[in-house]
């Protein structure tokens, strides 16, 4: 079970997405809306080395002005007002586009921007906390950070690929229901759709998938909304079917085995794009190869102790699995060398990724497994941007956006350079690398801290008076009800004061509702520990937490978010019967949880029908 789970991490971290809660999107949203982004300043790139996401140029001048690229030649000359940029014995490149990521926070587009990743393309994540960064960017006020496109909720089944989480996600049931399952996710703003083909059966396992007539409604559907459709596969037969049902893009590149030439002749014929996230699918055959990304100093001084730990981690590997590293270079190669267009991709923040500077480790692999540098950087901007029709980018030319990465060295001959950034400029904003540094340190310093045991318990609410759906909190930013609706659910749930509170205590909390009989379906109170809602908190020196609750008999759950897993809820059930009944619950029992990066602590239903209960005492305990 723990290897399933692990393995069914790769492409998505979908569950804390469902606790995304639209009311805090538009608030924050309100609060960006006000704030008015400077111009940048017109910048002059001398005597670069320019690969201009195609070829290399070779020395010239570049200009860029309000955020785009005005000009470029040997020829060209410094303006009034220009910052000057030096580029001898530097290469100017156009900003990377990471073509498979999981976008849970903004927090991941900064850090992607520092490593010169200016866009990223999100494979499965929330359609709510997606509304807030494309409103930004299409403001053109998300210069600190990448933009981000994304598939949204991707097509799957019950028990299939992208479920495990331990919280509903929709799925599709039938090939009936797939046409309007896409055109409900093209509804929430994807801009492309997902389409899940996973059996298990590369990794040793088995577990359901859709069938060959719902990945062809899906093909279709999407098609007929103008939409790309790309695919999750991990076996050649996946990669056979998604070709069959007409899809455009491979998200994955399946390494179970070596690939015909027929399957081969196939994809080219059939104009297909491969991303074969080299980075993440090599850890699943045993070969995390991360040491020279870690050892590397341009690198390592823009991470995180989190993200060193992230980029050691691997994946269990079974008797079953079938992956391996020498199938997969293969595979990699073999594609490459028909003209498939192979696209730079990381699924970060899996085991073994960060984002941003896993990218760099998958130029890497690329090139081991058989590009030349040049066709490694093309594979991360010129080619993503024609694959996806991300036409403003993706190259350095006249009219284009000046995202860009410069970097010490000549990374067209050798790959490892593309690491010595120099600097990065979003829309022509330079991104201040000084503010992240800051970020690092205050980590580093914070866990050179002792920590002592909390000497006695901390009560978060008693719910001792009259305070309706807005309960008192001692700490954090209190409670609020988490449905389904931002995913297009009608579940409801509400929050009151009871008049009866456990061990004769004044009162306590009600929350009822009732879940809708498909999925996805979820509905309960949050607490969020932090300053404002999904902010994380250090709840250290406290070691757990304990409730009471009383119900008439249904099972419900808890579940806890915190940053060391992902950012994945771990789950525990409870019971509550006729009596009141306490509950407690160490953090190490939630997957290892230490009480640190804790963004919500959920109580309630999801199982179809009504439901109430009532919790008093809420408590963090030493």
């Amino acid at each position: 079970m723990r290897l399933r789970n692990s393995i069914h991490a790769i492409a998505f971290g979908v569950v804390s997405f469902c606790f995304f809660n639209l009311i805090l999107v538009d608030a924050l949203d309100a609060q960006i809306r006000r704030k008015k982004a400077p111009n940048p300043i017109p910048t002059f790139f001398k005597d670069v080395i320019l690969f201009d996401g195609e070829k290399v140029v070779g020395r010239t001048n570049v200009h860029i002005e309000d955020g785009k690229i005005t000009a470029i030649g040997p020829e060209v000359e410094q303006r009034f007002g220009d910052e000057v940029v030096d580029g001898s014995g530097r290469t100017l490149m156009p900003g990377m586009i990471d073509c498979h990521t999981h976008v849970w926070f903004e927090s991941h587009l900064n850090q992607a921007a520092l490593f010169g990743v200016t866009t990223e393309l999100d494979m499965m994540s929330s359609p709510a906390a997606m509304k807030m960064f494309r409103s930004r960017q299409k403001r053109s006020k998300a210069n600190d950070r990448a933009d981000v496109y994304s598939a949204g909720a991707a097509v799957t089944v019950k028990g299939g690929h992208g479920t495990q989480f331990g919280l509903p996600v929709p799925t599709v049931a039938t090939t009936e229901d797939v046409p309007g399952f896409v055109r409900a996710r093209v509804k929430e703003g994807s801009d492309y759709i997902k389409i899940i083909y996973e059996d298990g059966s590369s990794y040793g396992f088995t577990q359901p998938t859709i069938s060959e007539e719902m990945f062809v409604a899906a093909v279709a559907t999407a098609h007929e909304t103008d939409k790309l459709a790309v695919s999750h596969i991990s076996t050649a037969d996946g990669a056979t079917l998604a070709l069959r049902s007409g899809v455009d893009g491979l998200v994955h590149l399946f390494a179970n085995s070596k690939i015909e030439a027929a399957l081969v002749e196939t994809a080219k014929s059939k104009g297909l794009f491969v991303v074969p996230t080299a980075a993440v699918v090599s850890n699943t055959c045993g070969a995390n190869t991360t040491e020279n990304i870690i050892r590397d100093k341009q690198l390592r001084k823009l991470m995180t102790n989190e993200n060193l730990s992230n980029l050691t981690k691997g994946f269990p590997v079974s008797e079953g699995n079938m992956n391996s590293w020498v199938n997969l270079s293969h595979n990699i190669a073999a594609l490459h060398k028909a003209g498939v267009p192979i696209l730079a991709g990381t699924d970060s923040p899996n085991p073994g990724t960060v984002h941003g500077a896993s990218m760099h480790h998958e130029l890497r692999l690329l090139v081991k497994a058989g590009l030349s540098p040049v066709e490694a950087l093309a594979a991360a901007t010129s080619k993503p941007a024609d694959c996806f029709r991300l036409n403003d980018r993706g190259r350095i030319a006249n009219g284009l956006r000046s995202d860009l990465l410069l970097v010490a060295g000549d990374p067209t001959k050798d790959i490892d350079d593309v690491s010595n950034i120099v600097g990065v400029w979003k829309q022509g904003h330079k991104i201040d690398p000084g503010k992240r540094l800051a970020v690092v340190q205050e980590e580093i310093d914070r866990s050179k801290i002792k920590r002592e045991p909390a000497k006695e318990d901390r009560l978060i609410s008693g719910f001792n008076s009259d305070e309706g759906d807005s309960p008192k909190v001692s700490v954090g930013a209190g409670w609020q009800v988490s449905t389904d609706s931002m995913m297009g659910g009608n579940s409801t749930c509400g929050l009151s004061w009871a008049n009866e509170g456990a061990a004769g205590s004044k009162g306590s909390l009600l929350v009822s509702g009732k879940c809708r009989k498909t999925q996805p379906r979820f509905a309960g109170a949050m607490f969020y520990p932090g300053k404002t809602p999904m902010a994380s908190a250090n709840i250290n020196p406290h070691r757990g937490i304990s409730f009471r609750a009383k119900g008439s008999g249904e099972t419900f759950r808890v579940m806890v978010f915190f940053q060391k897993r992902g950012f994945q809820p771990s789950t525990k059930s409870f019971i509550a019967g006729d009596d009141w009944k306490e509950y407690q619950f160490k953090f190490s029992e939630f997957d290892g949880c230490d009480g640190s990066g804790i963004t919500g602590i959920w109580f309630g239903s999801d199982s179809s029908g009504k439901f109430e209960f009532k919790i008093d005492e809420v408590t963090l305990t030493k």
